[in-house]
């Protein structure tokens, strides 16, 4: 009995679902799951942060300790079913298949993240505060590629490498360009640039309008130029910005029109069977009535039409 029932969970079709339901969530179900397992994961980071280190009470270290424990529990759960499921894969269903599982990227992630959420619980029964930095690395399950913006960021990302490798270098040429200038027209005058370090640090700070305050020229011809810099220097960092959101616009029109072209084929598909079936049904009462008149000729101008 027992085995039957194995046996019939271990089937394809079960397989199928649960792989589904973890990694592909496409129904209210799925989406709710990996929602609430967000949520939970965001609770305790957030908790993490408002307590204060070292002067917890016990009480929130109990809570803290519950929560991970919950997360351990879903964790190695998801874990040991996504492996399990992952075999109805085809690229997965060879002898080889769960070591190739088992060394996917995802995979690790998980695995780490496991054992991540195990050392936090060792530790918070240990009574150790520093447990509790421990929490921050669950963030790394918010990075396994479940979600299709996160796949579309990285194909921007990767479709653009090199105009983004371009971008980058001219960034860097700037930065060291006006940093290597402030240094020689303020190091004189002024003590913030003492050394070519602070200036690009500097220009670093500048040029990406952070502007911590730390130094400003003091000169004429430093505050020329850095004012003649400024401009250019936000252009040259905002390339990546712009770069970037246009080919995620692309791949999300890509994605959009190809999604739009499925539901078209689809729709033809399903036409075209329904048109071969109605004429297929009209053929065999055809043969049926035994029509004489004209009969053969009908038909073949149905076959005809079925095939066009």
């Amino acid at each position: 009995m027992y085995g039957s029932i194995i046996y019939r969970l271990n089937s394809s079709r079960y397989k199928y679902l649960v792989y589904t339901f973890l990694n592909v969530p496409n129904n209210r179900f799925s989406i709710s799951y990996q929602i609430l397992l967000m949520l939970l994961i965001s609770i305790c980071i957030l908790v993490t942060m408002c307590m204060a280190i070292g002067n917890g009470t016990r009480t929130y270290y109990n809570v803290m300790f519950w929560l991970d424990l919950i997360c351990m529990i879903i964790f190695i759960i998801e874990y040991l079913l996504n492996v399990w499921a992952s075999t109805v894969l085809p690229k997965y269903s060879g002898r080889n298949g769960l070591i190739l599982i088992l060394f996917n990227p995802l995979y690790l992630i998980d695995l780490v993240v496991i054992g991540l959420t195990v050392a936090d619980v060792v530790l918070d029964i240990l009574w150790l505060p520093l447990a509790a930095g421990l929490r921050g690395f669950r963030m790394i399950h918010f990075f396994q590629y479940r979600f299709v913006f996160i796949k579309l960021l990285w194909e921007s990302f990767w479709s653009e490498r090199f105009q983004l490798m371009i971008a980058f270098y001219h960034c860097l040429l700037w930065i060291f360009s006006i940093g290597f200038l402030m240094y020689f027209i303020e190091h004189a005058v002024n003590s913030y640039f003492q050394s070519v370090a602070n200036s690009v640090w500097w220009a670093v700070v500048t040029f990406t309008t952070v502007g911590y305050g730390y130094g400003a020229p003091i000169t004429v011809a430093g505050k020329l130029i850095a004012a003649l810099a400024m401009i250019p220097g936000i252009w040259f960092f905002a390339l990546p910005a712009g770069i970037i959101g246009a080919s995620l616009a692309s791949k999300c029109d890509e994605r959009k029109n190809g999604q739009y072209q499925s539901i078209l084929r689809l729709n033809v598909a399903a036409s075209m069977l329904q048109n071969a079936w109605r004429i297929h049904r009209i053929n065999v009462k055809l043969r049926n009535n035994c029509a004489r008149i004209n009969g053969p000729l009908l038909i073949l101008n149905l076959t005809v039409l079925m095939h066009s």
